[in-house]
């Protein structure tokens, strides 16, 4: 296998079993954002930031909320997540790189049910996450597969090669006998011109013979 390929789908594999192991959990932070006192951050990881960005902000239309920015904060005004009640909330959130993936900062107004909140944002990050990883392993899985089809051609061409090979011995061998015959046909050329030539001369002498 090509060490490259080696190198991407290992990682792959340590990766999913680290995120397995390290479980995705929501806490609560004293960033300030928006108009909410306190908010809840969780990690997104194998995600780049902008398909985090994006992703929440499809989340929220999808719950019928109005997509709005102030002050780098995505505002997203008259939500309704069934997992907070019946009411309507006001969802802040900003996005934010980090060493070991991307960090989700969430606060809602009112601020009623946090612990909704924060099981909202972990499931929301542990299927990002997955889809990532997922992502990652079909391109993982294409090019091993592009790999092993590389490999397999090159077997193909060295087979082919091989027969090359075989097919140029067998004509030296032929190229070979065939000078053999051809020595051979000239010796007895040789004999026959000698032939002809003592055929020749013995008529020559008859005419001098003529008187």
């Amino acid at each position: 296998m090509n060490p490259k390929i080696f190198v991407t789908v290992s990682a792959l594999i340590f990766f999913s079993l680290a995120v397995n192991a390290q479980k995705i959990r929501a806490v609560e932070t004293t960033d300030k954002i928006g108009d909410a006192t306190k908010g809840a951050v969780v990690m997104v990881y194998e995600t780049p930031q902008n398909t985090v960005e994006k992703e929440w902000k499809s989340f929220m239309k999808k719950n019928d909320g109005k997509i709005s920015t102030e002050h780098g904060t995505m505002v997203a005004h008259n939500v309704l997540l069934k997992e907070l009640g019946e009411y309507m909330v006001t969802v802040y959130a900003r996005i934010d790189k980090d060493d070991e993936g991307v960090k989700l900062i969430v606060a809602v107004v009112p601020e009623s049910n946090m612990t909704g909140m924060k099981r909202i944002m972990e499931n929301f990050s542990r299927e990002l996450t997955k889809e990532s990883i997922g992502e990652q392993q079909k391109d993982a899985e294409k090019e091993l597969d592009n790999a092993q089809r590389g490999l397999a051609r090159l077997g193909r061409d060295n087979s082919d090669l091989h027969n090359s090979v075989t097919h140029l011995n067998d004509k030296i061998k032929q190229a070979e006998k065939d000078i053999e015959d051809n020595l051979k046909a000239q010796e007895d050329a040789k004999k026959v011109v000698d032939e002809k030539r003592k055929s020749l001369n013995t008529v020559k002498d008859k005419a001098i013979n003529v008187n």
